[in-house]
């Protein structure tokens, strides 16, 4: 087992109430960390593409939130539409206060030439099989 540093770390996944953020949401949890998450509904007609997406897109995030706490970590959802600007501070408000998130983000320390390689190892390894022309910024929190 590969030890992801992520125990007791709190993280944010957004579009996490179904599919790939609901998965990753999960993720983190078994690797111990606190996760909050934040997910919109939409209201749609059957008819728009599967039944069972369609119900997914309506659903709140309360089963991921439950999967989360059922493995032993803190889990908190707030719904809300994150293209309306005023709701991005909102967020960060919530999930600090949710997730005591000042204190982990952005890292409060200088990054390192081993942070570098753990992520050049990363992306090396089978667990980046799956990704693909991605840019990755690593920098504890920071972007130049």
């Amino acid at each position: 087992m590969v030890d992801t540093g992520l125990q007791g770390k709190a993280v944010l996944v957004t579009g996490a109430n179904h599919g790939i953020g609901a998965a990753i949401a999960s993720a983190f949890a078994r690797e111990g960390a606190d996760v909050f998450v934040t997910y919109r509904r939409l209201f749609v007609d059957d008819d728009f593409g599967p039944k069972a997406y369609a119900a997914a897109l309506r659903q709140d995030a309360g089963d991921v939130v439950r999967a989360i706490r059922a493995l032993g970590a803190r889990g908190e959802a707030w719904e809300a539409d994150l293209a309306d600007p005023e709701n991005i501070p909102r967020l960060m408000d919530r999930a600090e206060a949710a997730q005591a998130l000042a204190k982990t983000y952005p890292l409060r320390r200088v990054g390192t030439p081993e942070d570098i390689a753990s992520a050049v190892v990363f992306f090396a390894s089978r667990q980046a099989d799956w990704v693909t022309g991605q840019v990755l910024c690593v920098g504890g929190g920071n972007r130049m």
